[in-house]
């Protein structure tokens, strides 16, 4: 297990290899709980039969002692196949490890997209604090995953030029991985004017000093900012990523051009992106109909009146 969290810290982006790594710990130490001496284990004890009671069982809690939903714990398991194969296959390991099986696992159902409005996240940045506060106003301006807000530094902004370079390095899709350059808001700049020394780490975090975790935002941290705001909950069921639901639900809304939109936040155009040179795209424009930070919340105000 060891070695293949070496391989996929190799391969992968940071924090997947971080989370598949935390995921073969959570199968150890439940194998630990269960009685088995993980010291002396053989491989051959990998069966579908041991999958099943992993998964059973991480429905019984999780974080915090809430249960599991199926999602996770589908994702947990699948971390556990994944090495499972890569053992199978390995050239130092494999005449050990019997021929891998799959789980069969139930997916969720889908439910209806559902986001916040401009009104809704301002609330939210209202009721968040520090540099939570921070993080959500830059994914409210930007689409951005909260990861990659997280390891934003002040030298991907041109402030002068309202642009914003979003490594490859920090994209989770192919397309993302390419990298680009994006228009702001001019609101967003000027609120960026008012957070101090512009240098090192955009937002900082403060947790655990400078290591690895001080770039990983909790979802928890956001949520109670929803919860103090008041906001219907199936918004903000993703209390991170629902800011991007927002920001291209409430872009499109206003009828900005949708593939301007996707190339905003990065989503692949598909074939019309392979043949359309992104400074042909309205880009300017999209980003143009975001508004300041609380106007939104004044605009219903005088409606209401």
């Amino acid at each position: 297990m060891r070695a293949y969290a070496r391989e996929c810290a190799r391969v992968l982006r940071p924090d997947t290899a971080v989370r598949y790594a935390r995921n073969l710990d959570l199968f150890r130490r439940w194998m630990d709980q269960c009685g088995f001496n993980i010291h002396r284990l053989h491989p051959n004890i990998l069966s579908k039969h041991l999958l099943a009671e992993f998964y059973d069982d991480l429905a019984e809690g999780g974080l915090h002692g809430r249960p599991r939903g199926l999602a996770t714990r589908r994702k947990i398991v699948e971390v556990v196949q994944l090495f499972w194969a890569w053992a199978y296959d390995d050239e130092d390991y494999g005449e050990y490890v019997p021929r891998p099986r799959r789980l069969r696992m139930p997916r969720q159902d889908g439910a209806p997209t559902v986001a916040p409005t401009w009104a809704e996240m301002d609330s939210c940045i209202r009721e968040a604090s520090g540099w939570h506060r921070q993080l959500a106003t830059l994914l409210r301006f930007t689409g951005l995953r909260v990861q990659q807000a997280m390891q934003l530094t002040w030298e991907d902004f041109d402030l002068e030029r309202a642009t914003l370079r979003v490594r490859g390095e920090l994209g989770k899709s192919r397309q993302e991985r390419r990298g680009r350059i994006i228009p702001v808001s001019r609101h967003l700049v000027e609120e960026l004017e008012g957070w101090g020394p512009r240098e090192g780490w955009v937002i900082e975090s403060k947790r655990f000093g400078d290591g690895p975790r001080a770039r990983q935002a909790r979802a928890r941290d956001m949520r109670r900012a929803w919860t103090r705001a008041k906001i219907r909950p199936e918004a903000w069921k993703q209390p991170h990523h629902c800011f991007r639901k927002g920001f291209v639900s409430e872009l499109k809304r206003s009828r900005a051009d949708s593939d301007a939109v996707e190339f905003l936040v990065g989503h692949s155009l598909g074939l019309r992106g392979v043949y359309t040179d992104p400074s042909a795209l309205p880009l300017q424009e999209a980003v143009g109909l975001v508004p300041r930070l609380g106007v939104a919340r004044q605009v219903l105000h005088l409606v209401g009146e």
